[in-house]
């Protein structure tokens, strides 16, 4: 006969024991989950040289501000299509899968990244610029003091007066210069607008050759019968695309015209000279931001940043090749200069 009292004493017991057990289990300390790693898009406005500089900056920059690629940081690279049919599509598919911020090089892609976000409804994705010209005529940005929503960055712009100053100071002769730009492109046309002035300030007749994009750039520059006496190279992807600024340089060299531009990429591609930013420090500053809205920064609360650093080169070979001394004073205070 089972001893009903013995029974139950054992049942309680066990019972005891199985809720202890719980309770002891849930005291236990439980490691966290791993937070999810940031997923950071960047997007270039196009394969170029100088797109590369910055987005090396950017990742180097990433490091040193404590966010390790792979490791506390997930960054993709992508270059806009170069078939512009499928480019809406292309950022559609990139910008839905959400990540957590997004970094656009240059102004094609701000731009397009801009437009994109508002069609989508992601208006929560914070976005910081690089490269770009003028944010706030590009309605990037509310103002340079404090952006006033989703984008934040670094401008590009070069005060068109310290060009003309090297030009002066390089072509002492000079009378005109000639630039070419997308007239379809408002911040082109403002920067060339607002470059009359200075230009006169320093004696120059500013010789505007507005294109679209339809035109063949060789047929356009045929329409200076008299050439300018420099050519000063702005940051239109129209004209710094491979394709048109070979046509460029194929001219100039023709007609014996030096070529200022804004990055020693083109000078070691011929021009002459290059007042430029840094695009490396570009990328660099553009991660000091990345970094701070990672930590909980809002973009929205940011000034624009300015260049930090500039750079300037001379192609020696090409000045000889045009029969120009560059003074000493430049060639002192020359970042680079290229020999060959």
């Amino acid at each position: 006969m089972v001893n009903v009292s013995l029974f139950r004493g054992v049942c309680l017991i066990a019972l005891g024991i199985c809720l202890s057990s719980s309770v002891a289990d849930s005291a236990l300390p439980r490691s966290p989950l791993p937070a999810p790693m940031p997923q950071v898009l960047v997007i270039k406005s196009a394969e170029a040289g100088i797109y590369d500089q910055a987005v090396k900056g950017l990742m180097e920059g990433l490091e040193k501000n404590g966010y390790r690629l792979g490791k506390s940081v997930e960054a993709h690279q992508v270059s806009l299509p170069a078939d512009k049919k499928n480019e809406e599509r292309f950022l559609t598919n990139l910008l839905q899968k959400k990540p957590d911020l997004v970094v656009a090089i240059g102004t094609d892609a701000a731009v397009k990244i801009r437009a994109s976000l508002n069609q989508n409804n992601l208006k929560q994705v914070p976005v910081v610029f690089t490269m770009v010209l003028d944010p706030v005529a590009l309605q990037l940005v509310q103002s340079l003091n404090r952006s006033g929503g989703q984008f934040a960055g670094v401008s590009l712009i070069i005060p068109p007066a310290r060009q003309f100053q090297l030009i002066r100071d390089v072509l002492p002769e000079a009378k005109s210069i000639g630039v070419i730009f997308n007239q379809e492109e408002p911040i082109f046309q403002r920067l060339v607008t607002s470059a009359q002035n200075d230009c006169q300030r320093f004696g120059f007749e500013l010789r505007a050759l507005p294109l679209s994009p339809q035109q063949d750039i060789a047929s356009a520059l045929a329409t200076w019968s008299e050439p300018p006496d420099a050519i000063w190279l702005i940051p239109d992807k129209l004209t710094v695309d491979q394709e048109p600024f070979k046509q460029i340089m194929s001219f100039a060299d023709q007609k014996k015209v030096p070529v200022i531009a804004f990055a020693e990429l083109f000078v070691r591609q011929g021009a002459l000279a290059a007042l430029a930013t840094d695009f490396y420090d570009q990328g660099a500053t553009a991660a000091e931001m990345v970094s701070a809205i990672l930590r909980g920064d809002r973009p929205e609360e940011m000034p624009v940043r300015a260049p930090r650093n500039y750079k300037l080169t001379f192609n020696l070979s090409k000045a000889k090749q045009l029969n120009l001394t560059i003074p000493d004073t430049l060639i002192n205070l020359a970042d680079t200069l290229i020999e060959k």
